[in-house]
């Protein structure tokens, strides 16, 4: 079905601090992901295609050794097998990725 409630998908863990909800077809995966206040998602790669786009709070994003704040309504778009990492602002942070192709890993249910 491709109607969803993002209150009715568990969330899963992604680092200390970071849930995600993952909802996907056959060529995307799309998260959200809530940030506690200063979590982080460590730097890392991977060979998806990722857009960012914040929503609540604020994401110091560092893409390929730049760093910029994120606030609601900015966004970054990750090229394919580029290393970058997240941290939560003081007030945390909840952010939409979407990756293209789909990331079964991510898959949970």
């Amino acid at each position: 079905m491709p109607f969803y409630c993002l209150a009715e998908r568990a969330p899963r863990d992604l680092a200390p601090g970071v849930v995600f909800r993952s909802f996907w077809g056959d060529q995307m995966t799309v998260t959200v992901v809530e940030f506690q206040p200063h979590a982080v998602v460590p730097e890392h790669s991977h060979p998806a295609e990722q857009t960012t786009i914040v929503i609540e709070g604020s994401l110091i994003f560092t893409l390929d050794g730049e760093t910029r704040t994120l606030r609601p309504g900015e966004l970054v778009v990750v090229p394919a097998n580029v290393s970058h990492a997240a941290k939560a602002g003081p007030e945390g942070a909840k952010v939409v990725d979407a990756f293209s192709p789909a990331r079964p890993e991510l898959h949970g249910e």
